[in-house]
């Protein structure tokens, strides 16, 4: 949850994007971290669908550049995300 509320500001779809989305697709992407929480790849591993949307999704990633580490000071390797349009 922490991670995904990191990511969702930086994700830029207009309301006239929105409104051309059928339903509520799923864009699931597959990031790599450092370390240090620096996002080193990311795959988009399911498409929504819908290429605005997965764009969106992709650039908000490279917008927010690192994650935050969990409560032990660690972060994995390889993580999922899932964004919906209308989530």
């Amino acid at each position: 949850g922490r991670l995904r509320a990191r990511v969702k500001p930086n994700i830029t779809f207009s309301d006239s994007q929105l409104q051309s989305v059928r339903g509520n697709p799923a864009a699931e992407v597959e990031v790599i971290v450092s370390p240090s929480g620096q996002i080193v790849d990311m795959k988009l591993t399911q498409p929504s669908g819908n290429a605005d949307w997965d764009q969106a999704v992709l650039k908000a990633l490279e917008k927010t550049g690192t994650l935050p580490r969990d409560e032990n000071g660690k972060i994995p390797p390889k993580i999922p995300f899932v964004f919906r349009p209308r989530d």
